[in-house]
């Protein structure tokens, strides 16, 4: 509640509230379906079907599955599997910071989006196609 508290959340879910996750949180899992979510520390793992994140700070991501919404990835922190897109539209958009990030594993599937103008994302093991997908676009 107030700055420099600490938590520790195994699960949360936001339906359509706005959530601030502050640097001092020790998170697991996320499941959000609307409204929006700030992100500023680590986590295992974020399910987006609908609504906003914005992840900042440095914190390593283990596990980011955006099924439907947006996310916008302003931190420096890896990401280890990334999945976005499925049958909806899904964004991941690095455009509102320039830091350099590492996603490792990363997953194309059909209604996905990556936006990265300056070209920050790292992809270790290359774009993978999911579902749905017969090529890639760059524009």
């Amino acid at each position: 509640v107030f700055g420099g508290e600490v938590s520790t959340v195994a699960t949360i879910r936001n339906a359509n509230g706005s959530l601030l996750l502050g640097s001092g949180c020790t998170l697991t899992t996320i499941n959000q379906s609307g409204g929006s979510t700030t992100i500023q520390s680590a986590f295992t793992t974020l399910t987006q079907r609908g609504g906003t994140t914005t992840i900042l700070g440095s914190g390593a991501v283990t596990t980011l599955t955006l099924e439907e919404g947006t996310c916008n990835y302003q931190s420096s922190g890896t990401v280890t599997t990334a999945a976005i897109g499925s049958r909806n539209a899904a964004t991941v958009d690095c455009s509102g910071d320039i830091s350099a990030r590492t996603f490792t594993t990363t997953t194309l599937h059909r209604g996905g989006r990556i936006v990265d103008p300056q070209n920050t994302i790292t992809y270790t093991n290359g774009l993978a196609r999911g579902n749905g997908v017969s090529e890639f676009s760059a524009v």
